[in-house]
């Protein structure tokens, strides 16, 4: 989360193997627990995640002005909290939690659905081609791995200018791409905020379709949905590495990592580190894919697999994000009516001295969040063990097939599971353990 400023800093009176080790038997443990008990669900409504439908919304007028702000930062003297405030608090924080904990609210706020339909309306016909499939996913992936280090790479994440050229760049490429390709193809393919959103509200407990509103348990939905691509693979996988890189550095192994390429300078050594990182994810994926492939005797190809089982990297992803962004970003409140008090740096006093409290931690409640936080990791690696269940009752024919099919899977979540505790408690965000 950023810096990590407003985290608690807490110890607690356990070894750091003891703390891994539980939260490891919890996750082995629930998948006995839910092979025993859940039972196979029926095939039908197996499809990729696509949006029902793009109608422009007022919302979306509201997310146009407001990135028509972000992007007038372009020329604008530096120092305006509101960039800062919209992109990284409040769409890659705020939005995404709204998201997986309640309903999917992108498609009434995107500006980028707008600029996509007035692309394509605008575009020249002689011009239009259709979108090439090899090219799949990968432009969203390649996007969100630049939007992940330039969140992290902490000064020019915070550069106003910086973040007004970068929205302008953002805009006009989502009008070029739709004139060429067509607004449907670009935001099933490349749109990143389109994708990454369309992701977070699979796991939301409230959601409409063409029957009308529904109210299921938080991911229960997730066996419905598979990867369109192997790029979409990429982007659930990336989803799990970008929630927890920026963890990875404050450890003294992600030190050591920059250190070992400090000859490159220092944003050279920081995009070799999140390119390695992101490959890294990617091979252990796909080993535990070629692994379980061994494991079921099937000749379903990896491929199709990788579709089904990636989604359920999803609860992961919310887990460590809900743990990691909730005390930052509610430290960071009072950034939020600061750009809505001076919203481009012009030293205005739209509220008065109104402002929106930072929710400080101290002392008293540091061992708490810090608890909550581990219980936080572990429950969605619980839900991600129940997604994989109900992937592998699609894939495969038999019971026994599918539980088989599980257990390198529950392996690779039992390392995650481990890997997620010792980036929040042992050398992470919150500080060490004792």
């Amino acid at each position: 989360a950023g810096s990590g400023s407003g985290v608690p800093q807490a110890r607690v009176d356990l070894p750091l193997w003891m703390v891994w080790a539980l939260g490891a038997f919890v996750v082995a443990i629930s998948f006995a627990v839910v092979g025993a008990f859940l039972t196979r669900h029926p095939e039908e409504g197996m499809a990729d995640v696509d949006p029902p439908e793009r109608v422009m919304a007022p919302g979306q007028w509201l997310g146009l002005l407001l990135l028509i702000l972000i992007a007038a930062h372009a020329v604008l003297p530096p120092g305006s909290a509101l960039p800062v405030a919209l992109l990284w608090l409040v769409t890659w924080g705020f939005l995404p939690l709204i998201s997986y904990a309640l309903i999917g609210p992108w498609g009434q706020v995107s500006p980028f659905r707008l600029l996509a339909a007035w692309g394509e309306r605008l575009g020249p016909a002689a011009w239009r081609a259709r979108y090439p499939e090899r090219a799949g996913t990968w432009p969203a992936v390649l996007l969100f791995l630049f939007l992940v280090g330039l969140e992290v790479w902490g000064q020019d994440g915070a550069d106003s200018r910086l973040l007004g050229r970068l929205a302008l760049a953002y805009a006009l490429l989502t009008l070029v791409a739709s004139a060429r390709y067509g607004a449907r193809a670009w935001l099933d393919h490349g749109e990143v905020f389109e994708r990454f959103f369309a992701w977070w509200a699979t796991l939301a407990p409230l959601h409409r379709d063409e029957a009308g509103w529904h109210l299921t348990w938080p991911g229960s939905r997730l066996d419905q949905h598979r990867a369109q691509d192997p790029g979409e693979v990429a982007l659930l996988v990336g989803m799990v590495y970008g929630v927890s890189f920026d963890g990875f550095l404050s450890t003294g192994l992600g030190q050591a990592a920059l250190t070992r390429f400090a000859f490159l300078g220092d944003l050279g050594a920081f995009i070799i580190v999140l390119l390695l990182g992101f490959a890294l994810f990617l091979a252990v994926f796909w080993t535990c894919l070629r692994w379980l492939v061994q494991v079921a005797r099937t000749l379903t190809p990896p491929a199709e697999l990788a579709r089904r089982f990636a989604v359920s990297l999803l609860p992961i992803a919310a887990a460590y994000h809900l743990a990691h962004n909730v005390p930052y970003l509610l430290a960071r409140l009072p950034e939020i009516s600061q750009a809505i008090n001076d919203p481009l740096g012009l030293g205005w006093h739209l509220l008065g001295a109104w402002s929106l409290p930072a929710i400080a931690w101290g002392e008293g409640t540091a061992k708490v969040v810090l608890a909550l936080q581990m219980l936080t990791i572990v429950t969605g690696h619980v839900l991600a063990v129940t997604a994989a269940h109900g992937a592998a009752y699609r894939a495969f024919p038999s019971r026994l097939q599918a539980l088989k099919s599980e257990l390198p899977w529950t392996a690779v979540m039992v390392a995650y599971t481990m890997v997620g505790l010792y980036l929040v408690s042992g050398a992470g965000l919150t500080g060490g353990l004792g």
